[in-house]
């Protein structure tokens, strides 16, 4: 629902970049990635600008106001907050609104260890294809991620220490460690964490 009411306001959202962006400056297009937080009652409150391509602060000042009272027909259970971008280019029909993204809570240790489980078929099948021919292959590594608090995105993903000893296979989980994609926290910033992983075949 918020993605159909944030379309909703294309035409205002592009009239926002059109007046406070130089036309110049448009020339290769813009982004901005904005945090909305809506109250019980469905309508945003705050609106946090967290990133934007141009900067002009009468753009921010505009799509703040914009989004600022925009309600939802759905009341949620409690204060929700959601991650918004939009891509910005000459052309109204050039305008993009990508889905929005649920925030908040906090980028821990254990949720990294609940990604881990939920997306463990995908980390072991690494192990086992390095099973084949390595039938006697187990231990432990260990990884260490940072995290884009501002995207929720791992941004770098590297073997600490290792007993597994197999290249491949380390190889492999770190490509899937780098696509773990965490909610927002509540207050964003660059998050550094170190979490084991064990395998055996056994």
């Amino acid at each position: 629902e918020v993605h159909a009411a944030v379309k909703a306001l294309q035409t205002p959202l592009y009239r926002c970049y059109t007046e406070h962006v130089p036309e110049a400056s448009r020339m290769h297009g813009d982004v901005a990635t904005l945090r909305l937080v809506v109250s019980q009652t469905g309508k945003v409150f705050r609106v946090d600008f967290l990133e934007g391509s141009t900067r002009s602060k009468g753009f921010e000042v505009c799509l703040r106001e914009l989004f600022l009272g925009l309600k939802l027909s759905t009341k949620p259970a409690e204060k929700m907050q959601f991650v918004q971008k939009i891509g910005f280019q000459n052309g109204l029909d050039k305008l993009t609104i990508e889905p929005p993204r649920a925030a908040g809570g906090a980028i821990t240790k254990q949720s990294v260890n609940e990604l881990a489980k939920a997306r463990e078929g995908e980390i072991q099948a690494c192990y086992k294809r390095a099973l084949t021919n390595a039938p006697g292959l187990r231990g432990q590594v260990l990884v260490e991620i940072v995290v884009d608090g501002t995207r929720g995105t791992v941004t770098t993903a590297r073997v600490v220490k290792s007993t597994l000893q197999n290249a491949e296979t380390e190889s492999c989980v770190l490509n899937t460690v780098r696509s773990f994609a965490f909610p927002i926290p509540d207050d964003p910033g660059i998050v550094i964490l170190q979490f084991p992983l064990t395998f055996d075949a056994g």
